[in-house]
């Protein structure tokens, strides 16, 4: 299967010192950075929020963003 037909999936979160309106604004930009990489072949990409046009006026400013490419496997050996 193609890489753009895949689904990204967050296993976990785990918010410190932001509200709930912060954390799932953090998140927007989680999903847009994750698709911006997916059909690449980056294993690792760093992202500065205040890089986003949306950032400033939702309150994101100051954050980095981390995104790192497992590869799962699911057989069963």
């Amino acid at each position: 299967m193609s890489n753009r037909f895949k689904r990204a999936a967050i296993d976990d979160v785990t918010p410190r010192n932001i509200d709930a309106t912060q954390q799932d604004y953090l998140l927007d930009l989680f999903e847009s950075a994750m698709k911006s990489v997916a059909t690449t072949l980056v294993r690792e990409a760093k992202f500065d929020t205040s890089d986003f046009a949306t950032a400033k006026t939702r309150g994101c400013e100051g954050f980095a963003l981390l995104l790192s490419s497992l590869t799962r496997t699911d057989s069963i050996a």
